[in-house]
């Protein structure tokens, strides 16, 4: 057999047996898809971190497959009532077209999907009605694709709501007044992973912005 090199190599000769160890990890704050999830039962726990600490911001990653055509995973979170969720999936390849829906302990709808495009599905800014464990469902019908997916979970906070790239698009953020201060909170993720915590407005109208970096 000729690899290209001027090597040589008998494919009869023998080989020498040998091992290769390697390690297969979850991701940081996130997890890969359990082997039985398509069912509630079997739903994939998602390690919900708070980023920063003390933040009130909650996310967490997770990474499947969608063997073929119409197959069903279930992930689960715990949640407190007045929570906000934000669920967004990708896949690898195009045309798949993905379902996510928000689902109770009894796997009935909370919140259906919202956004359905051809490698993307999303629920945005969806408010836990009570407490409990909260499961996300996902699956297409149209074929077999490898997926990662985001959840966010905000508690006494806004989430950011897409699209809002344009002034014209701005997400509405709820102002309080106390002491002369006028104040919101907002939970959001730029692109390169950092949270975006809040936003304060003095007695003046002078506006600045709290961010915090997480991986």
């Amino acid at each position: 057999m000729n690899h290209g090199s001027g090597y040589q190599a008998d494919r009869c000769a023998p080989v020498s047996p040998f091992a290769r160890i390697f390690t297969i990890t979850d991701p940081d704050v996130g997890a890969i898809e359990n082997t039985d999830n398509n069912l509630l039962m079997g739903a994939t726990a998602l390690p919900m971190t708070e980023t920063p600490p003390v933040s009130g911001f909650r996310t967490a990653f997770a990474l499947g497959t969608f063997q073929a055509a119409d197959d069903v995973d279930y992930w689960r979170f715990n949640a407190e009532a007045g929570d906000r969720v934000t669920i967004r999936l990708e896949t690898a390849n195009g045309n798949i077209y993905p379902y996510v829906y928000l689902r109770n302990a009894a796997d009935s709808n909370v919140v259906s999907p919202q956004t359905r495009e051809s490698a993307l599905g999303q629920i945005q800014d969806a408010v836990i009605p009570s407490p409990g464990t909260y499961y996300v469902r996902v699956w297409s019908e149209h074929g077999a694709s490898p997926y990662s997916m985001r959840v966010d979970q905000a508690r006494g906070m806004q989430l950011e709501v897409e699209a809002n790239d344009t002034q014209a698009a701005a997400s509405a953020l709820a102002l309080k007044l106390s002491g002369g201060v006028i104040s919101g909170r907002v939970g959001a993720a730029f692109a390169d992973g950092r949270f975006f915590g809040g936003l304060f407005l003095d007695g003046h109208g002078e506006c600045g912005q709290h961010h915090h970096g997480h991986a």
